[in-house]
């Protein structure tokens, strides 16, 4: 009897020391595939952004160098009240997949959000929107794709030259807006040259903390 007790304390101990193994390798490994599945989901994201900035290039093609209007910098993509696209929107005939307007890292308006998913895409009735996770800089009198003319504000208060059109959606409005993507710590940017970048968003860069007119401030910080 006395072996066996051993035995089992034996057994016992094995698998506790085989248990703590486990433990302590989960909380060693388990960051590092975290941090492997953003960058992958960055790296994706990128991409997306690189083919909206194409399809914007073919749209200004048709469109005698124009790009697609909007009032103000705006992630509106479908207005299910006027059955009408909007901003990126625009864009769905130079793209072969409207799940590029989605960031994969996107933590508010997803894809399949409950209101503002795809799945409402084109469906003309009130409240059935679309918003991409991705802000969209159009000019309200339109704009042109080669950087030297596109020019900013019609109301700004000086004639700067603007280059970022596309950038991930980060918002972090006390009481208000939340939604950010690759945990808030990058932005990836579309520029009119067609070019996309990945930047990091030290101290709040590119998210927006205080109202919708904080969006100038963000694009304006991602112009190069």
């Amino acid at each position: 009897e006395d072996g066996i007790r051993d035995l089992v304390r034996s057994l016992g101990s094995e698998m506790c020391i085989r248990d703590s193994i486990i433990t302590v390798l989960a909380a060693i490994l388990l960051p590092v595939f975290s941090a492997a599945r953003e960058r992958a989901r960055r790296t994706s994201c990128l991409s997306n952004i690189s083919q909206i900035m194409r399809a914007i290039q073919m749209h200004a093609s048709d469109y005698n160098g124009q790009i697609p209007h909007t009032a103000s910098a705006t992630n509106e993509m479908w207005d299910g009240d006027s059955g009408e696209k909007v901003g990126l929107g625009k864009l769905e005939p130079y793209t072969g997949d409207m799940r590029i307007f989605f960031c994969p890292s996107a933590n508010g308006f997803e894809k399949y959000a409950d209101e503002t998913g795809l799945q409402n895409w084109k469906i003309e009735e009130p409240g059935k929107d679309v918003f991409s996770s991705y802000l969209y800089r159009g000019p309200n009198y339109g704009a042109y794709t080669s950087v030297e003319a596109n020019v900013g504000w019609e109301n700004s208060e000086e004639n700067q030259v603007i280059s970022a059109l596309v950038i991930d959606f980060n918002a972090d409005v006390p009481g208000g807006l939340q939604c950010s993507a690759h945990g808030g710590k990058w932005a990836n940017v579309g520029y009119a040259d067609g070019s996309a970048k990945a930047l990091p968003n030290t101290d709040n860069r590119f998210t927006i903390t205080n109202t919708f007119a904080d969006y100038d401030r963000v694009f304006r910080n991602a112009d190069r």
